[in-house]
């Protein structure tokens, strides 16, 4: 009874604790382009992945249109995964202390490139790509397997990979050296080996190969602070100004006399007026004068005949002009030389009687 119970305890582990050689890390992903996810066994859905996500033996990489992934393992091998294809970890055991390696892929569709920088010779080493029509293991460090439902594409780069199908029962392995590929089909012994151009080399180099992300630059350091300004030195302010003296009202305009009939009007007056000069000879008592000048060139003399000029080359007009008038008057006067006398008519004085 004792040995059932037992039994059927490790039963129950079993079920309920996964393989822990499922759950052992292979390697991780070092380059994503697009989109890419991965799906766990046991679950129903796949999740996205991103660069330095670990894969395990039973996972299962599954990359969309436009987009590829790479995966570096642990033994420093890498398998390139190109767009729309699908690719499940099968198997891989690594004991570098007994260069031992087991290593097996399997491509349900799409495209995938082996580098294998090193090759383990321990019994019981392997590396192989399954597909669902062929066999690929490599004897050397670069390969491509291509493959769809039916068939499948294996090409050599580098070194040398041995192909046979996938169903044992099929007789024929086929060796192929560098830079040459075979095909196998469904129920069909791989096709011999032909050569492969460059060109088709570089094709599928290409379309295995993901680019890496643009390395971030680092952002620039800020710039270094400005020092402080100095203090601005501040002028105490100025005294308020002296208020502006008063102004004086200005003088009032003088009244402005027509000129007589006849006289041109807008000529410049001479000289003001002068007080009358009291006791000047040759004038009548009580009778005031006002004297203009200068008289103008060629005119000496007295303005009337027998009279005497108070001051030479000045004018004399006899009596006052009528109260409050101001003004230019023109009058007649008369230039008296040794020799004639000339009548100057309209000469123009000013009056301006206090």
């Amino acid at each position: 009874m004792r040995r059932l119970y037992k039994i059927g305890l490790m039963i129950l582990i079993a079920l309920i604790i996964p393989d822990i050689s499922l759950a052992a890390v292979a390697g991780k992903f070092t380059i994503i382009e697009g989109k890419v996810d991965l799906l766990k066994p046991g679950e129903k859905r796949a999740s996205p992945v991103k660069e330095g996500d670990t894969v395990s033996v039973g996972d299962i990489v599954r990359t969309k249109s436009a987009s590829k992934a790479q995966i570096t393992f642990v033994d420093e091998s890498t398998v390139n995964i190109g767009e729309s294809s699908r690719l499940e970890i099968t198997e891989f055991l690594f004991n570098p202390a007994e260069d031992k390696r087991s290593s097996v892929v399997k491509t349900f569709r799409g495209s995938v490139r082996s580098i294998v920088p090193k090759v383990f010779k321990a019994e019981g080493s392997r590396y192989e790509v399954n597909s669902t029509t062929a066999i690929a293991g490599i004897r050397g460090t670069d390969f491509v397997v291509i493959s769809v439902p039916a068939l499948t594409q294996v090409m050599a780069l580098e070194g040398r990979v041995t192909v046979r199908n996938i169903d044992p029962k099929i007789v024929g392995v086929v060796t192929l050296g560098p830079k040459e590929a075979t095909i196998v089909a469904i129920n069909r012994p791989p096709a011999p080996p032909l050569p492969v151009k460059p060109e088709q080399i570089q094709s599928v180099i290409q379309g295995t190969t993901p680019k890496p992300k643009p390395k971030e630059e680092a952002p620039p350091p800020p710039p270094a602070e400005a020092p402080p300004a100095p203090p601005v030195a501040v002028a105490p302010p100025a005294p308020p100004a002296a208020p502006p003296p008063p102004a004086e009202a200005p003088p009032a305009p003088p009244v402005a006399v027509a000129p007589p009939p006849g006289v041109p009007p807008g000529l410049p007056p001479l000289m003001p007026a002068m007080p009358p000069l009291p006791g000047m000879p040759g004038l009548m008592p009580g009778i005031p004068i006002t004297m203009f000048g200068p008289m103008m060139p060629g005119m000496p003399g007295p303005p009337m005949p027998g009279m005497i000029a108070p001051m030479p080359g000045m004018l004399l007009i006899l009596g006052p002009p009528p109260p409050g008038v101001t003004g230019t008057f023109y009058v007649p006067i008369t230039e008296t030389s040794p020799s004639t006398t000339v009548n100057k008519t309209r000469v123009r004085i000013n009056v301006n009687w206090q």
